[in-house]
C-alpha cells in the first residue's frame, strides 16, 4: 500500500471540513441580532461609551459618536458610528442614523454593520432601535434595544 492511500482518508476528511467552513462563511445566512445596553452619552461632543450584552458577542463594551445632523430643537436628526468590543478583543463596526427626540425622550434610529475586526471582519446587516433617555442637560443616560439580522 502506498503513501497516497494511507492519507486518502485524512485528506477527504480535511476536504470535507474545509468545505463546511468556507460554505458557511460564505453563504450569507442572516442570523437574528438583538440587544441590550445602557449608555452614556455627552451631549457636548457627542461620544457615548456603552455596556451591554447581545447575541453573537456576549457581554461587551461599545464607544462611538453621534452628531447632529439636521433637525430643530425638539427633534434631531443624528448619525455616527460605533464599535462594539466582544470579551474575546472581536470588534463589531456600527453605522447609526436616527431621530433623538427631546419631547418623548427617546431615541429611534438604525444601526448598520459595516464589518470590524476578528470574526466580525466581513459583517453586514441592519437593526432598530429604541432607546429612551434621560438627560441632566450635559448628559444623556439611555437604554438601548437593537433588534434586526446580521450576517458574518
Amino acid at each position: 500500500m502506498n503513501l497516497f492511500h494511507l492519507l486518502r482518508p485524512v485528506v477527504v476528511l480535511l476536504a470535507a471540513v474545509a468545505s463546511v467552513t468556507f460554505s458557511a462563511r460564505a453563504s450569507g445566512v442572516e442570523r437574528g441580532y438583538h440587544s441590550r445596553s445602557t449608555a452614556v452619552l455627552d451631549l457636548g461632543s457627542g461620544n457615548f461609551v456603552a455596556a451591554g450584552n447581545g447575541t453573537h458577542l456576549g457581554n461587551y463594551t461599545e464607544s462611538g459618536n453621534v452628531a447632529i445632523v439636521g433637525g430643530a430643537f425638539p427633534e434631531f436628526l443624528v448619525a455616527g458610528s460605533a464599535t462594539l468590543t466582544d470579551k474575546s478583543g472581536d470588534e463589531l463596526c456600527v453605522e447609526i442614523t436616527g431621530v433623538l427626540d427631546f419631547s418623548t425622550g427617546t431615541i429611534i434610529g438604525t444601526i448598520t454593520f459595516v464589518g470590524g475586526e476578528g470574526r466580525f471582519e466581513d459583517a453586514t446587516g441592519s437593526a432598530s432601535v429604541v432607546a429612551p433617555f434621560e438627560t441632566d442637560g450635559v448628559t444623556a443616560t439611555i437604554a438601548v434595544v437593537v433588534v434586526g439580522t446580521i450576517d458574518y
